[in-house]
This record gives structure tokens, C-alpha cells and sequence, in this order.
């Protein structure tokens, strides 16, 4: 296997295994679900069921936590390079793990998920991101 593909499918299990501790955990196991139903769909539910033993199995962890990352990374390394070689074909499952590993490594660097909003209103609605100030203004005389 080519060295740039080694070294992405380890950047997208560092990703992963990173995101395991985080509130942003069910997104980045969507993410990779998503990714193997792409590109490997009859294995799409094993791996599921992976993820979740593997994150169960850090979050119940206290001692030698760095060693239990460090097995999983290399758990999650391995399987990601066996998917790159299965669906070499397409060529697309690449681009694919590399968009993948940015997106999970965005939900953990802002700390949060994506944040949805929906307005219904009447008459007037007014929306913000940060603080909203509305005021009546005294008028000049």
C-alpha cells in the first residue's frame, strides 16, 4: 500500500479514536458508518457495531487510557487501510476517508456539533448567533 494512504487511513483513526471521548462521538460514527455503506455496504453494520464497542470500551476506561488509544488508533488504522484496498477500484474511497477524517477532526476542534436552527413566526422574527439587543429608541425632541 502506498505511504500517503497509510498515512491518511492513520490521521483518519487518530480522528476517530480522538472524537470517541467527545460530545461530537454519535456524528463521527456516522460519519464513518457513512463511509463504509459508500464504499463496502456488507460491512457497513459490523463496523457499527465496532464503533460502538470501541468507544464503550475507552469511555469505561480510567488506567492507561493512553494505551488503550494508542491500540485503538491502531485497531481503527488497520481497518481503514483494508477498506482503502477493497474499494481501490472506485478511487474514490480516498477523497472520500480524507473528507471524512477532516470532517470528524472539525467536530472535535469546535468542541461542539452543528447547530440547527428553525424560525416560525407571525410577524417579526429576529435571530443571532451571539447576543440580540432590541430596544425601543427614545426619540430627539
Amino acid at each position: 500500500m502506498d505511504a500517503q494512504l497509510v498515512a491518511l487511513a492513520a490521521s483518519g483513526a487518530s480522528a476517530l479514536v480522538g472524537a470517541m471521548v467527545t460530545d461530537a462521538w454519535a456524528q463521527a460514527r456516522g460519519q464513518v458508518v457513512g463511509l463504509w455503506r459508500r464504499h463496502c455496504p456488507a460491512q457497513a453494520e459490523a463496523v457499527e457495531a465496532e464503533l460502538v464497542s470501541s468507544q464503550e470500551e475507552l469511555a469505561a476506561t480510567a488506567e492507561s487510557e493512553e494505551l488503550l488509544r494508542a491500540r485503538l488508533e491502531g485497531r481503527w488504522q488497520g481497518r481503514l487501510e483494508r477498506l482503502l484496498e477493497e474499494a481501490a477500484e472506485s478511487g474514490r474511497a480516498a477523497a472520500d476517508l480524507r473528507v471524512t477524517a477532516d470532517v470528524i477532526s472539525g467536530l472535535t476542534a469546535s468542541g461542539a456539533g452543528s447547530v440547527v436552527q428553525n424560525v416560525r413566526a407571525g410577524r417579526d422574527a429576529y435571530t443571532a448567533a451571539r447576543d440580540l439587543h432590541i430596544g425601543v429608541r427614545e426619540r430627539e425632541a
